[in-house]
């Protein structure tokens, strides 16, 4: 490499031309959500103000230059994708591999209603949450539920389709918390054995930009675009 070329060189920028950016939205609020229900593939609609925030996510993404857009095939993802892709003037590609985590023989209860069916899975999912940070314990099985290996090769999956078909490009995902914070533990965590620290609010935006193929976090759980205050964070099922 010449001195030109050397001095020329900037450790701290990218050439969009050889990354592909990533950006996850999860999808708007649904009563599901208002009641504090564990995610299901259940097909909630957007709430009123599921459909506000879908608005205002997709008038957000306008500042992007957003090439594909993707979705879960879920209505709530659906809805909230719909609305994006009249913002950025795009068709929906659904997938199967951004739908929600399923969760089984927990999935769309409250923890008071597992509590009331099965007292040991409730008293494992609390100790899970409530735990230090550092790990104790190992993931609690939950009956009926996603393996976390089909749910790593899913995302993995849908992560090699867009760097093959995608590059130098920006890709917009619509989908579920479950799939956000397994991108995020896979890419940037402890793996999806560990326990997940991550957020993902409703309709909001992660960017996961790979440049050269490795994976750098550039954005996460943006909602600057609600008028509403950003809520404490705290550890969950994932």
């Amino acid at each position: 490499m010449n001195t030109d070329a050397m001095e020329k060189m900037n450790i701290f920028a990218s050439d969009p031309k050889e990354g592909t950016r990533l950006i996850l939205v999860r999808h708007g609020r649904t009563s599901a959500n208002k009641d504090a229900k564990i995610g299901s593939v259940k097909d909630y609609p957007l709430d009123e103000i599921g459909i506000d925030q879908a608005q205002r996510v997709a008038k957000r993404l306008k500042d992007f230059n957003i090439t594909a857009l993707y979705s879960s095939p879920i209505l709530r993802t659906k809805q909230t994708a719909q609305a994006i892709a009249d913002a950025v003037k795009l068709n929906i590609e659904f997938r199967t591999e951004l739908q929600e985590f399923y969760f089984g023989s927990i999935a769309d209860h409250t923890m008071e209603e597992i509590k009331n069916e099965d007292e040991i899975i409730y008293n494992e999912l609390i100790a899970w949450m409530n735990m230090g940070q550092e790990q104790t314990m190992t993931r609690p099985i939950i009956p009926g539920a996603e393996t976390m290996q089909d749910f790593e090769t899913r995302i993995r999956r849908f992560t090699k389709e867009i760097l093959e078909n995608h590059a130098g490009q920006t890709v917009c995902a619509v989908t579920h918390m479950g799939l956000i914070k397994g991108f995020l533990g896979i890419y940037f965590g402890r793996g999806l054995g560990q326990r997940m620290n991550f957020n993902a609010l409703n309709t909001s935006i992660t960017v996961i930009d790979f440049y050269k193929q490795v994976p750098v976090l550039s954005g996460f759980n943006d909602i600057s675009h609600l008028s509403t205050a950003l809520p404490y964070g705290r550890v969950n099922l994932l």
